[in-house]
């Protein structure tokens, strides 16, 4: 049964197979935190179902439909695990409650909740995608993975409500536009045709490929008008998110200037350094450091003949390491740099320190000697400590952490974890804080060269054994938003009543998609999971019952509020009743939504 206007449902979709010549394209690494952004409210309408990754959907859906490379992509897979993550983030109660009084936004919080989200006709299984144009004409492409029917279709669409047209006088309730299908249901897909985008073939980047086959969430963009003192530049950027772990997240761009292929791999593991006081964030660099001075002399306006002579007499090795002592806006900073002479043997670093010492006072700069082979200097406001170790050279502006990592006094700066990651990464950080008892979050990251393009990896791991981090941040959260102002607990209470709505949307939709898919009437189905009379601001567990299976209408989340169908004595019509009592003042708020009508609210805005 289907009455969807407009050919919505059983449009045959093309079976090109996905280009598989890589090429270059463009993209705007300044879009990185926007890109970021749109993950959330594109998880909701972007990767095909019949892919098999963010990668495979997006390269699909270009296929299938013709399209030629787009400026801006963004996919996920699986859509479940999508709105699984999405669902568990703290939702501020003043967004719930704007969203709760739009039909758009009653419809997208109803989505978070996976469950419903099936029982509307999304397959979780499948993924998300969008692509866009934006150099010679502003357009889309969306592709979400949908298995229910076709009037499930047609009630998502009447949900986004009737006044969300946008520039070219389209609403997202319009079916077509000029005669041309708006949405098509395709196999296994819900797809929004592009309109006006430009057709053609694209061919993936090689910047795209190789990234980590785990489910995540791939952004791509590709624009060619950053601004630059040399005129436009072009920047390709691609960054892929993993959704269950396996990987970390992963940031690759491409520049203008191809980037050095000295970054590409480490050459040795860092030598490390101790101290008695823990370090916040550890640096490792396992390249040679005099090539890095050579990629930077020309712009630090380094005279090559001096550069030279010092590489004739000592090499600076890989595997300095930096530790960054105190706050973010307040940090101290010491620094174990590996030294041999310019044969590779190693050199009493004594004798050096003491010529870096006469080169400086020579310069006219304030130092002071220290001792045999230590001194400081002054720069700027900032004392800088020199000491001499084994094998190396200690410098920072944490004295007590110089002289202790030139005596090897404490523990090591370089985790394992660290020292395994810096195997891998030229540039290595890692950073961590530890509550004890309560457990501890850390984080690593790294960046290389690869192919040409940079690339940077980001990894967060949360050890929360009590799960006492978890409720200390959202006591937090929740401390931060009683401050907000004395509409705090209206605005909770206007939190929880959203409930109401969203489920009654969702109860009417169950019941055209049961009815279309068996032909069998209506169901009726009494008041779930407790009577109105019972009602009060606890949530309690849902009971459901023989009818509510029927719908296969489901909470994966205790409610407040309870349901109840009625159906009328001919069988041709139905309502759907929701009522709450988040205040617990026997006065509960209702609501109502009949077959072919919109949903009514029956109690004043101030009942709760």
């Amino acid at each position: 049964m289907s009455d969807l206007p407009g050919g919505l449902e059983g449009r045959p979709t093309q079976n090109r197979p996905p280009p598989s010549c890589p090429g270059e394209i463009m993209s705007r690494a300044s879009l990185l935190t926007a890109s970021a952004l749109l993950l959330a409210p594109t998880a909701l309408l972007a990767p095909e179902a019949r892919a098999a990754g963010p990668l495979e959907a997006a390269t699909a859906l270009a296929a299938d439909h013709g399209l030629a490379a787009p400026d801006m992509a963004v996919s996920c897979t699986p859509m479940g695990r999508v709105l699984e993550l999405a669902s568990a983030l703290p939702l501020p109660p003043m967004m719930r409650m704007q969203l709760s009084e739009e039909p758009s936004g009653r419809l997208m919080m109803s989505l978070l909740d996976p469950a419903q989200a099936k029982a509307r006709g999304f397959d979780l299984e499948g993924g998300v995608t969008m692509l866009m144009w934006e150099r010679e004409q502003k357009s889309h492409a969306v592709s979400v993975p949908f298995s229910g029917a076709a009037v499930q279709v047609q009630e998502l669409l009447d949900q986004l409500g009737p006044n969300q047209a946008g520039d070219d006088g389209r609403s997202w309730s319009t079916l077509s536009k000029g005669g041309e299908d708006l949405w098509v249901l395709e196999e296994g897909a819900l797809v929004m045709q592009p309109d006006g985008a430009p057709a053609g073939t694209w061919e993936r980047p090689a910047l795209l490929e190789g990234l980590p086959e785990v489910d995540g969430c791939l952004v791509y963009a590709s624009p060619d008008d950053l601004p630059g003192k040399d005129g436009p530049s072009e920047v390709d950027l691609a960054m892929f998110l993993p959704l269950s772990g396996g990987a970390p997240m992963l940031v690759r761009f491409a520049l203008p200037q191809a980037a050095p292929e000295v970054f590409s791999s480490a050459r040795r593991g860092p030598v490390g350094g101790n101290s008695l006081e823990a370090p916040s964030v550890v640096m490792t660099v396992g390249v040679p450091l005099f090539e890095l001075v050579e990629l930077i002399a020309d712009e630090a306006k380094i005279d090559p003949a001096d550069l030279e002579f010092v590489r004739s007499k000592v090499t600076l090795e890989p595997g300095m390491t930096l530790a960054f002592f105190g706050k973010p806006d307040a940090m101290d900073v010491a620094a174990v740099v590996p030294v041999t002479d310019g044969g590779g043997q190693p050199i009493k670093t004594r004798r050096l320190v003491r010529l870096i010492y006469k080169g400086m006072k020579r310069e006219g700069m304030a130092v002071t000697r220290e001792g045999k082979d230590s001194f400081t200097a002054l720069v700027g406001d900032r004392t800088i400590y020199l000491r001499a170790a084994p094998g190396a050279v200690v410098a920072g502006t944490n004295g007590l952490a110089v002289q202790q990592a030139a005596f090897g006094m404490g523990e090591p700066w370089v985790s394992p974890e660290l020292a395994a990651h810096a195997a891998e990464w030229p540039v290595a950080v890692g950073g961590g804080q530890s509550m004890g008892p309560q457990g501890s979050v850390s984080v690593l990251m790294g960046l290389r060269s690869s192919q040409g393009y940079w690339e940077m990896a980001t990894e967060v791991k949360v050890d929360d054994p009590t799960g006492q981090l978890g409720r200390a941040m959202a006591a937090g959260m929740g401390m931060a938003m009683m401050a907000a102002g004395p509409k705090f607990q209206e605005m909770q209470l206007r939190a929880k009543r959203a409930e109401v709505p969203g489920y009654v949307d969702a109860i009417y939709t169950a019941q055209l998609a049961q009815e279309a898919s068996f032909d069998q009437g209506y169901v009726a189905a009494p008041p779930s999971p407790r009577d109105p009379e019972a009602l009060d601001a606890e949530e309690v567990a849902w009971t459901g019952g023989a009818a509510w299976e029927q719908l296969a209408f489901a909470p994966s989340e205790d409610v407040r509020g309870t349901y109840w169908v009625e159906v009328s004595e001919d069988g041709k019509s139905f309502v759907v009743h929701g009522m709450i009592d988040a205040d617990a003042d026997g006065v509960p708020a209702r609501w109502s939504r009949t077959l072919g009508g919109e949903l009514v609210q029956h109690t004043p805005k101030e009942v709760y």
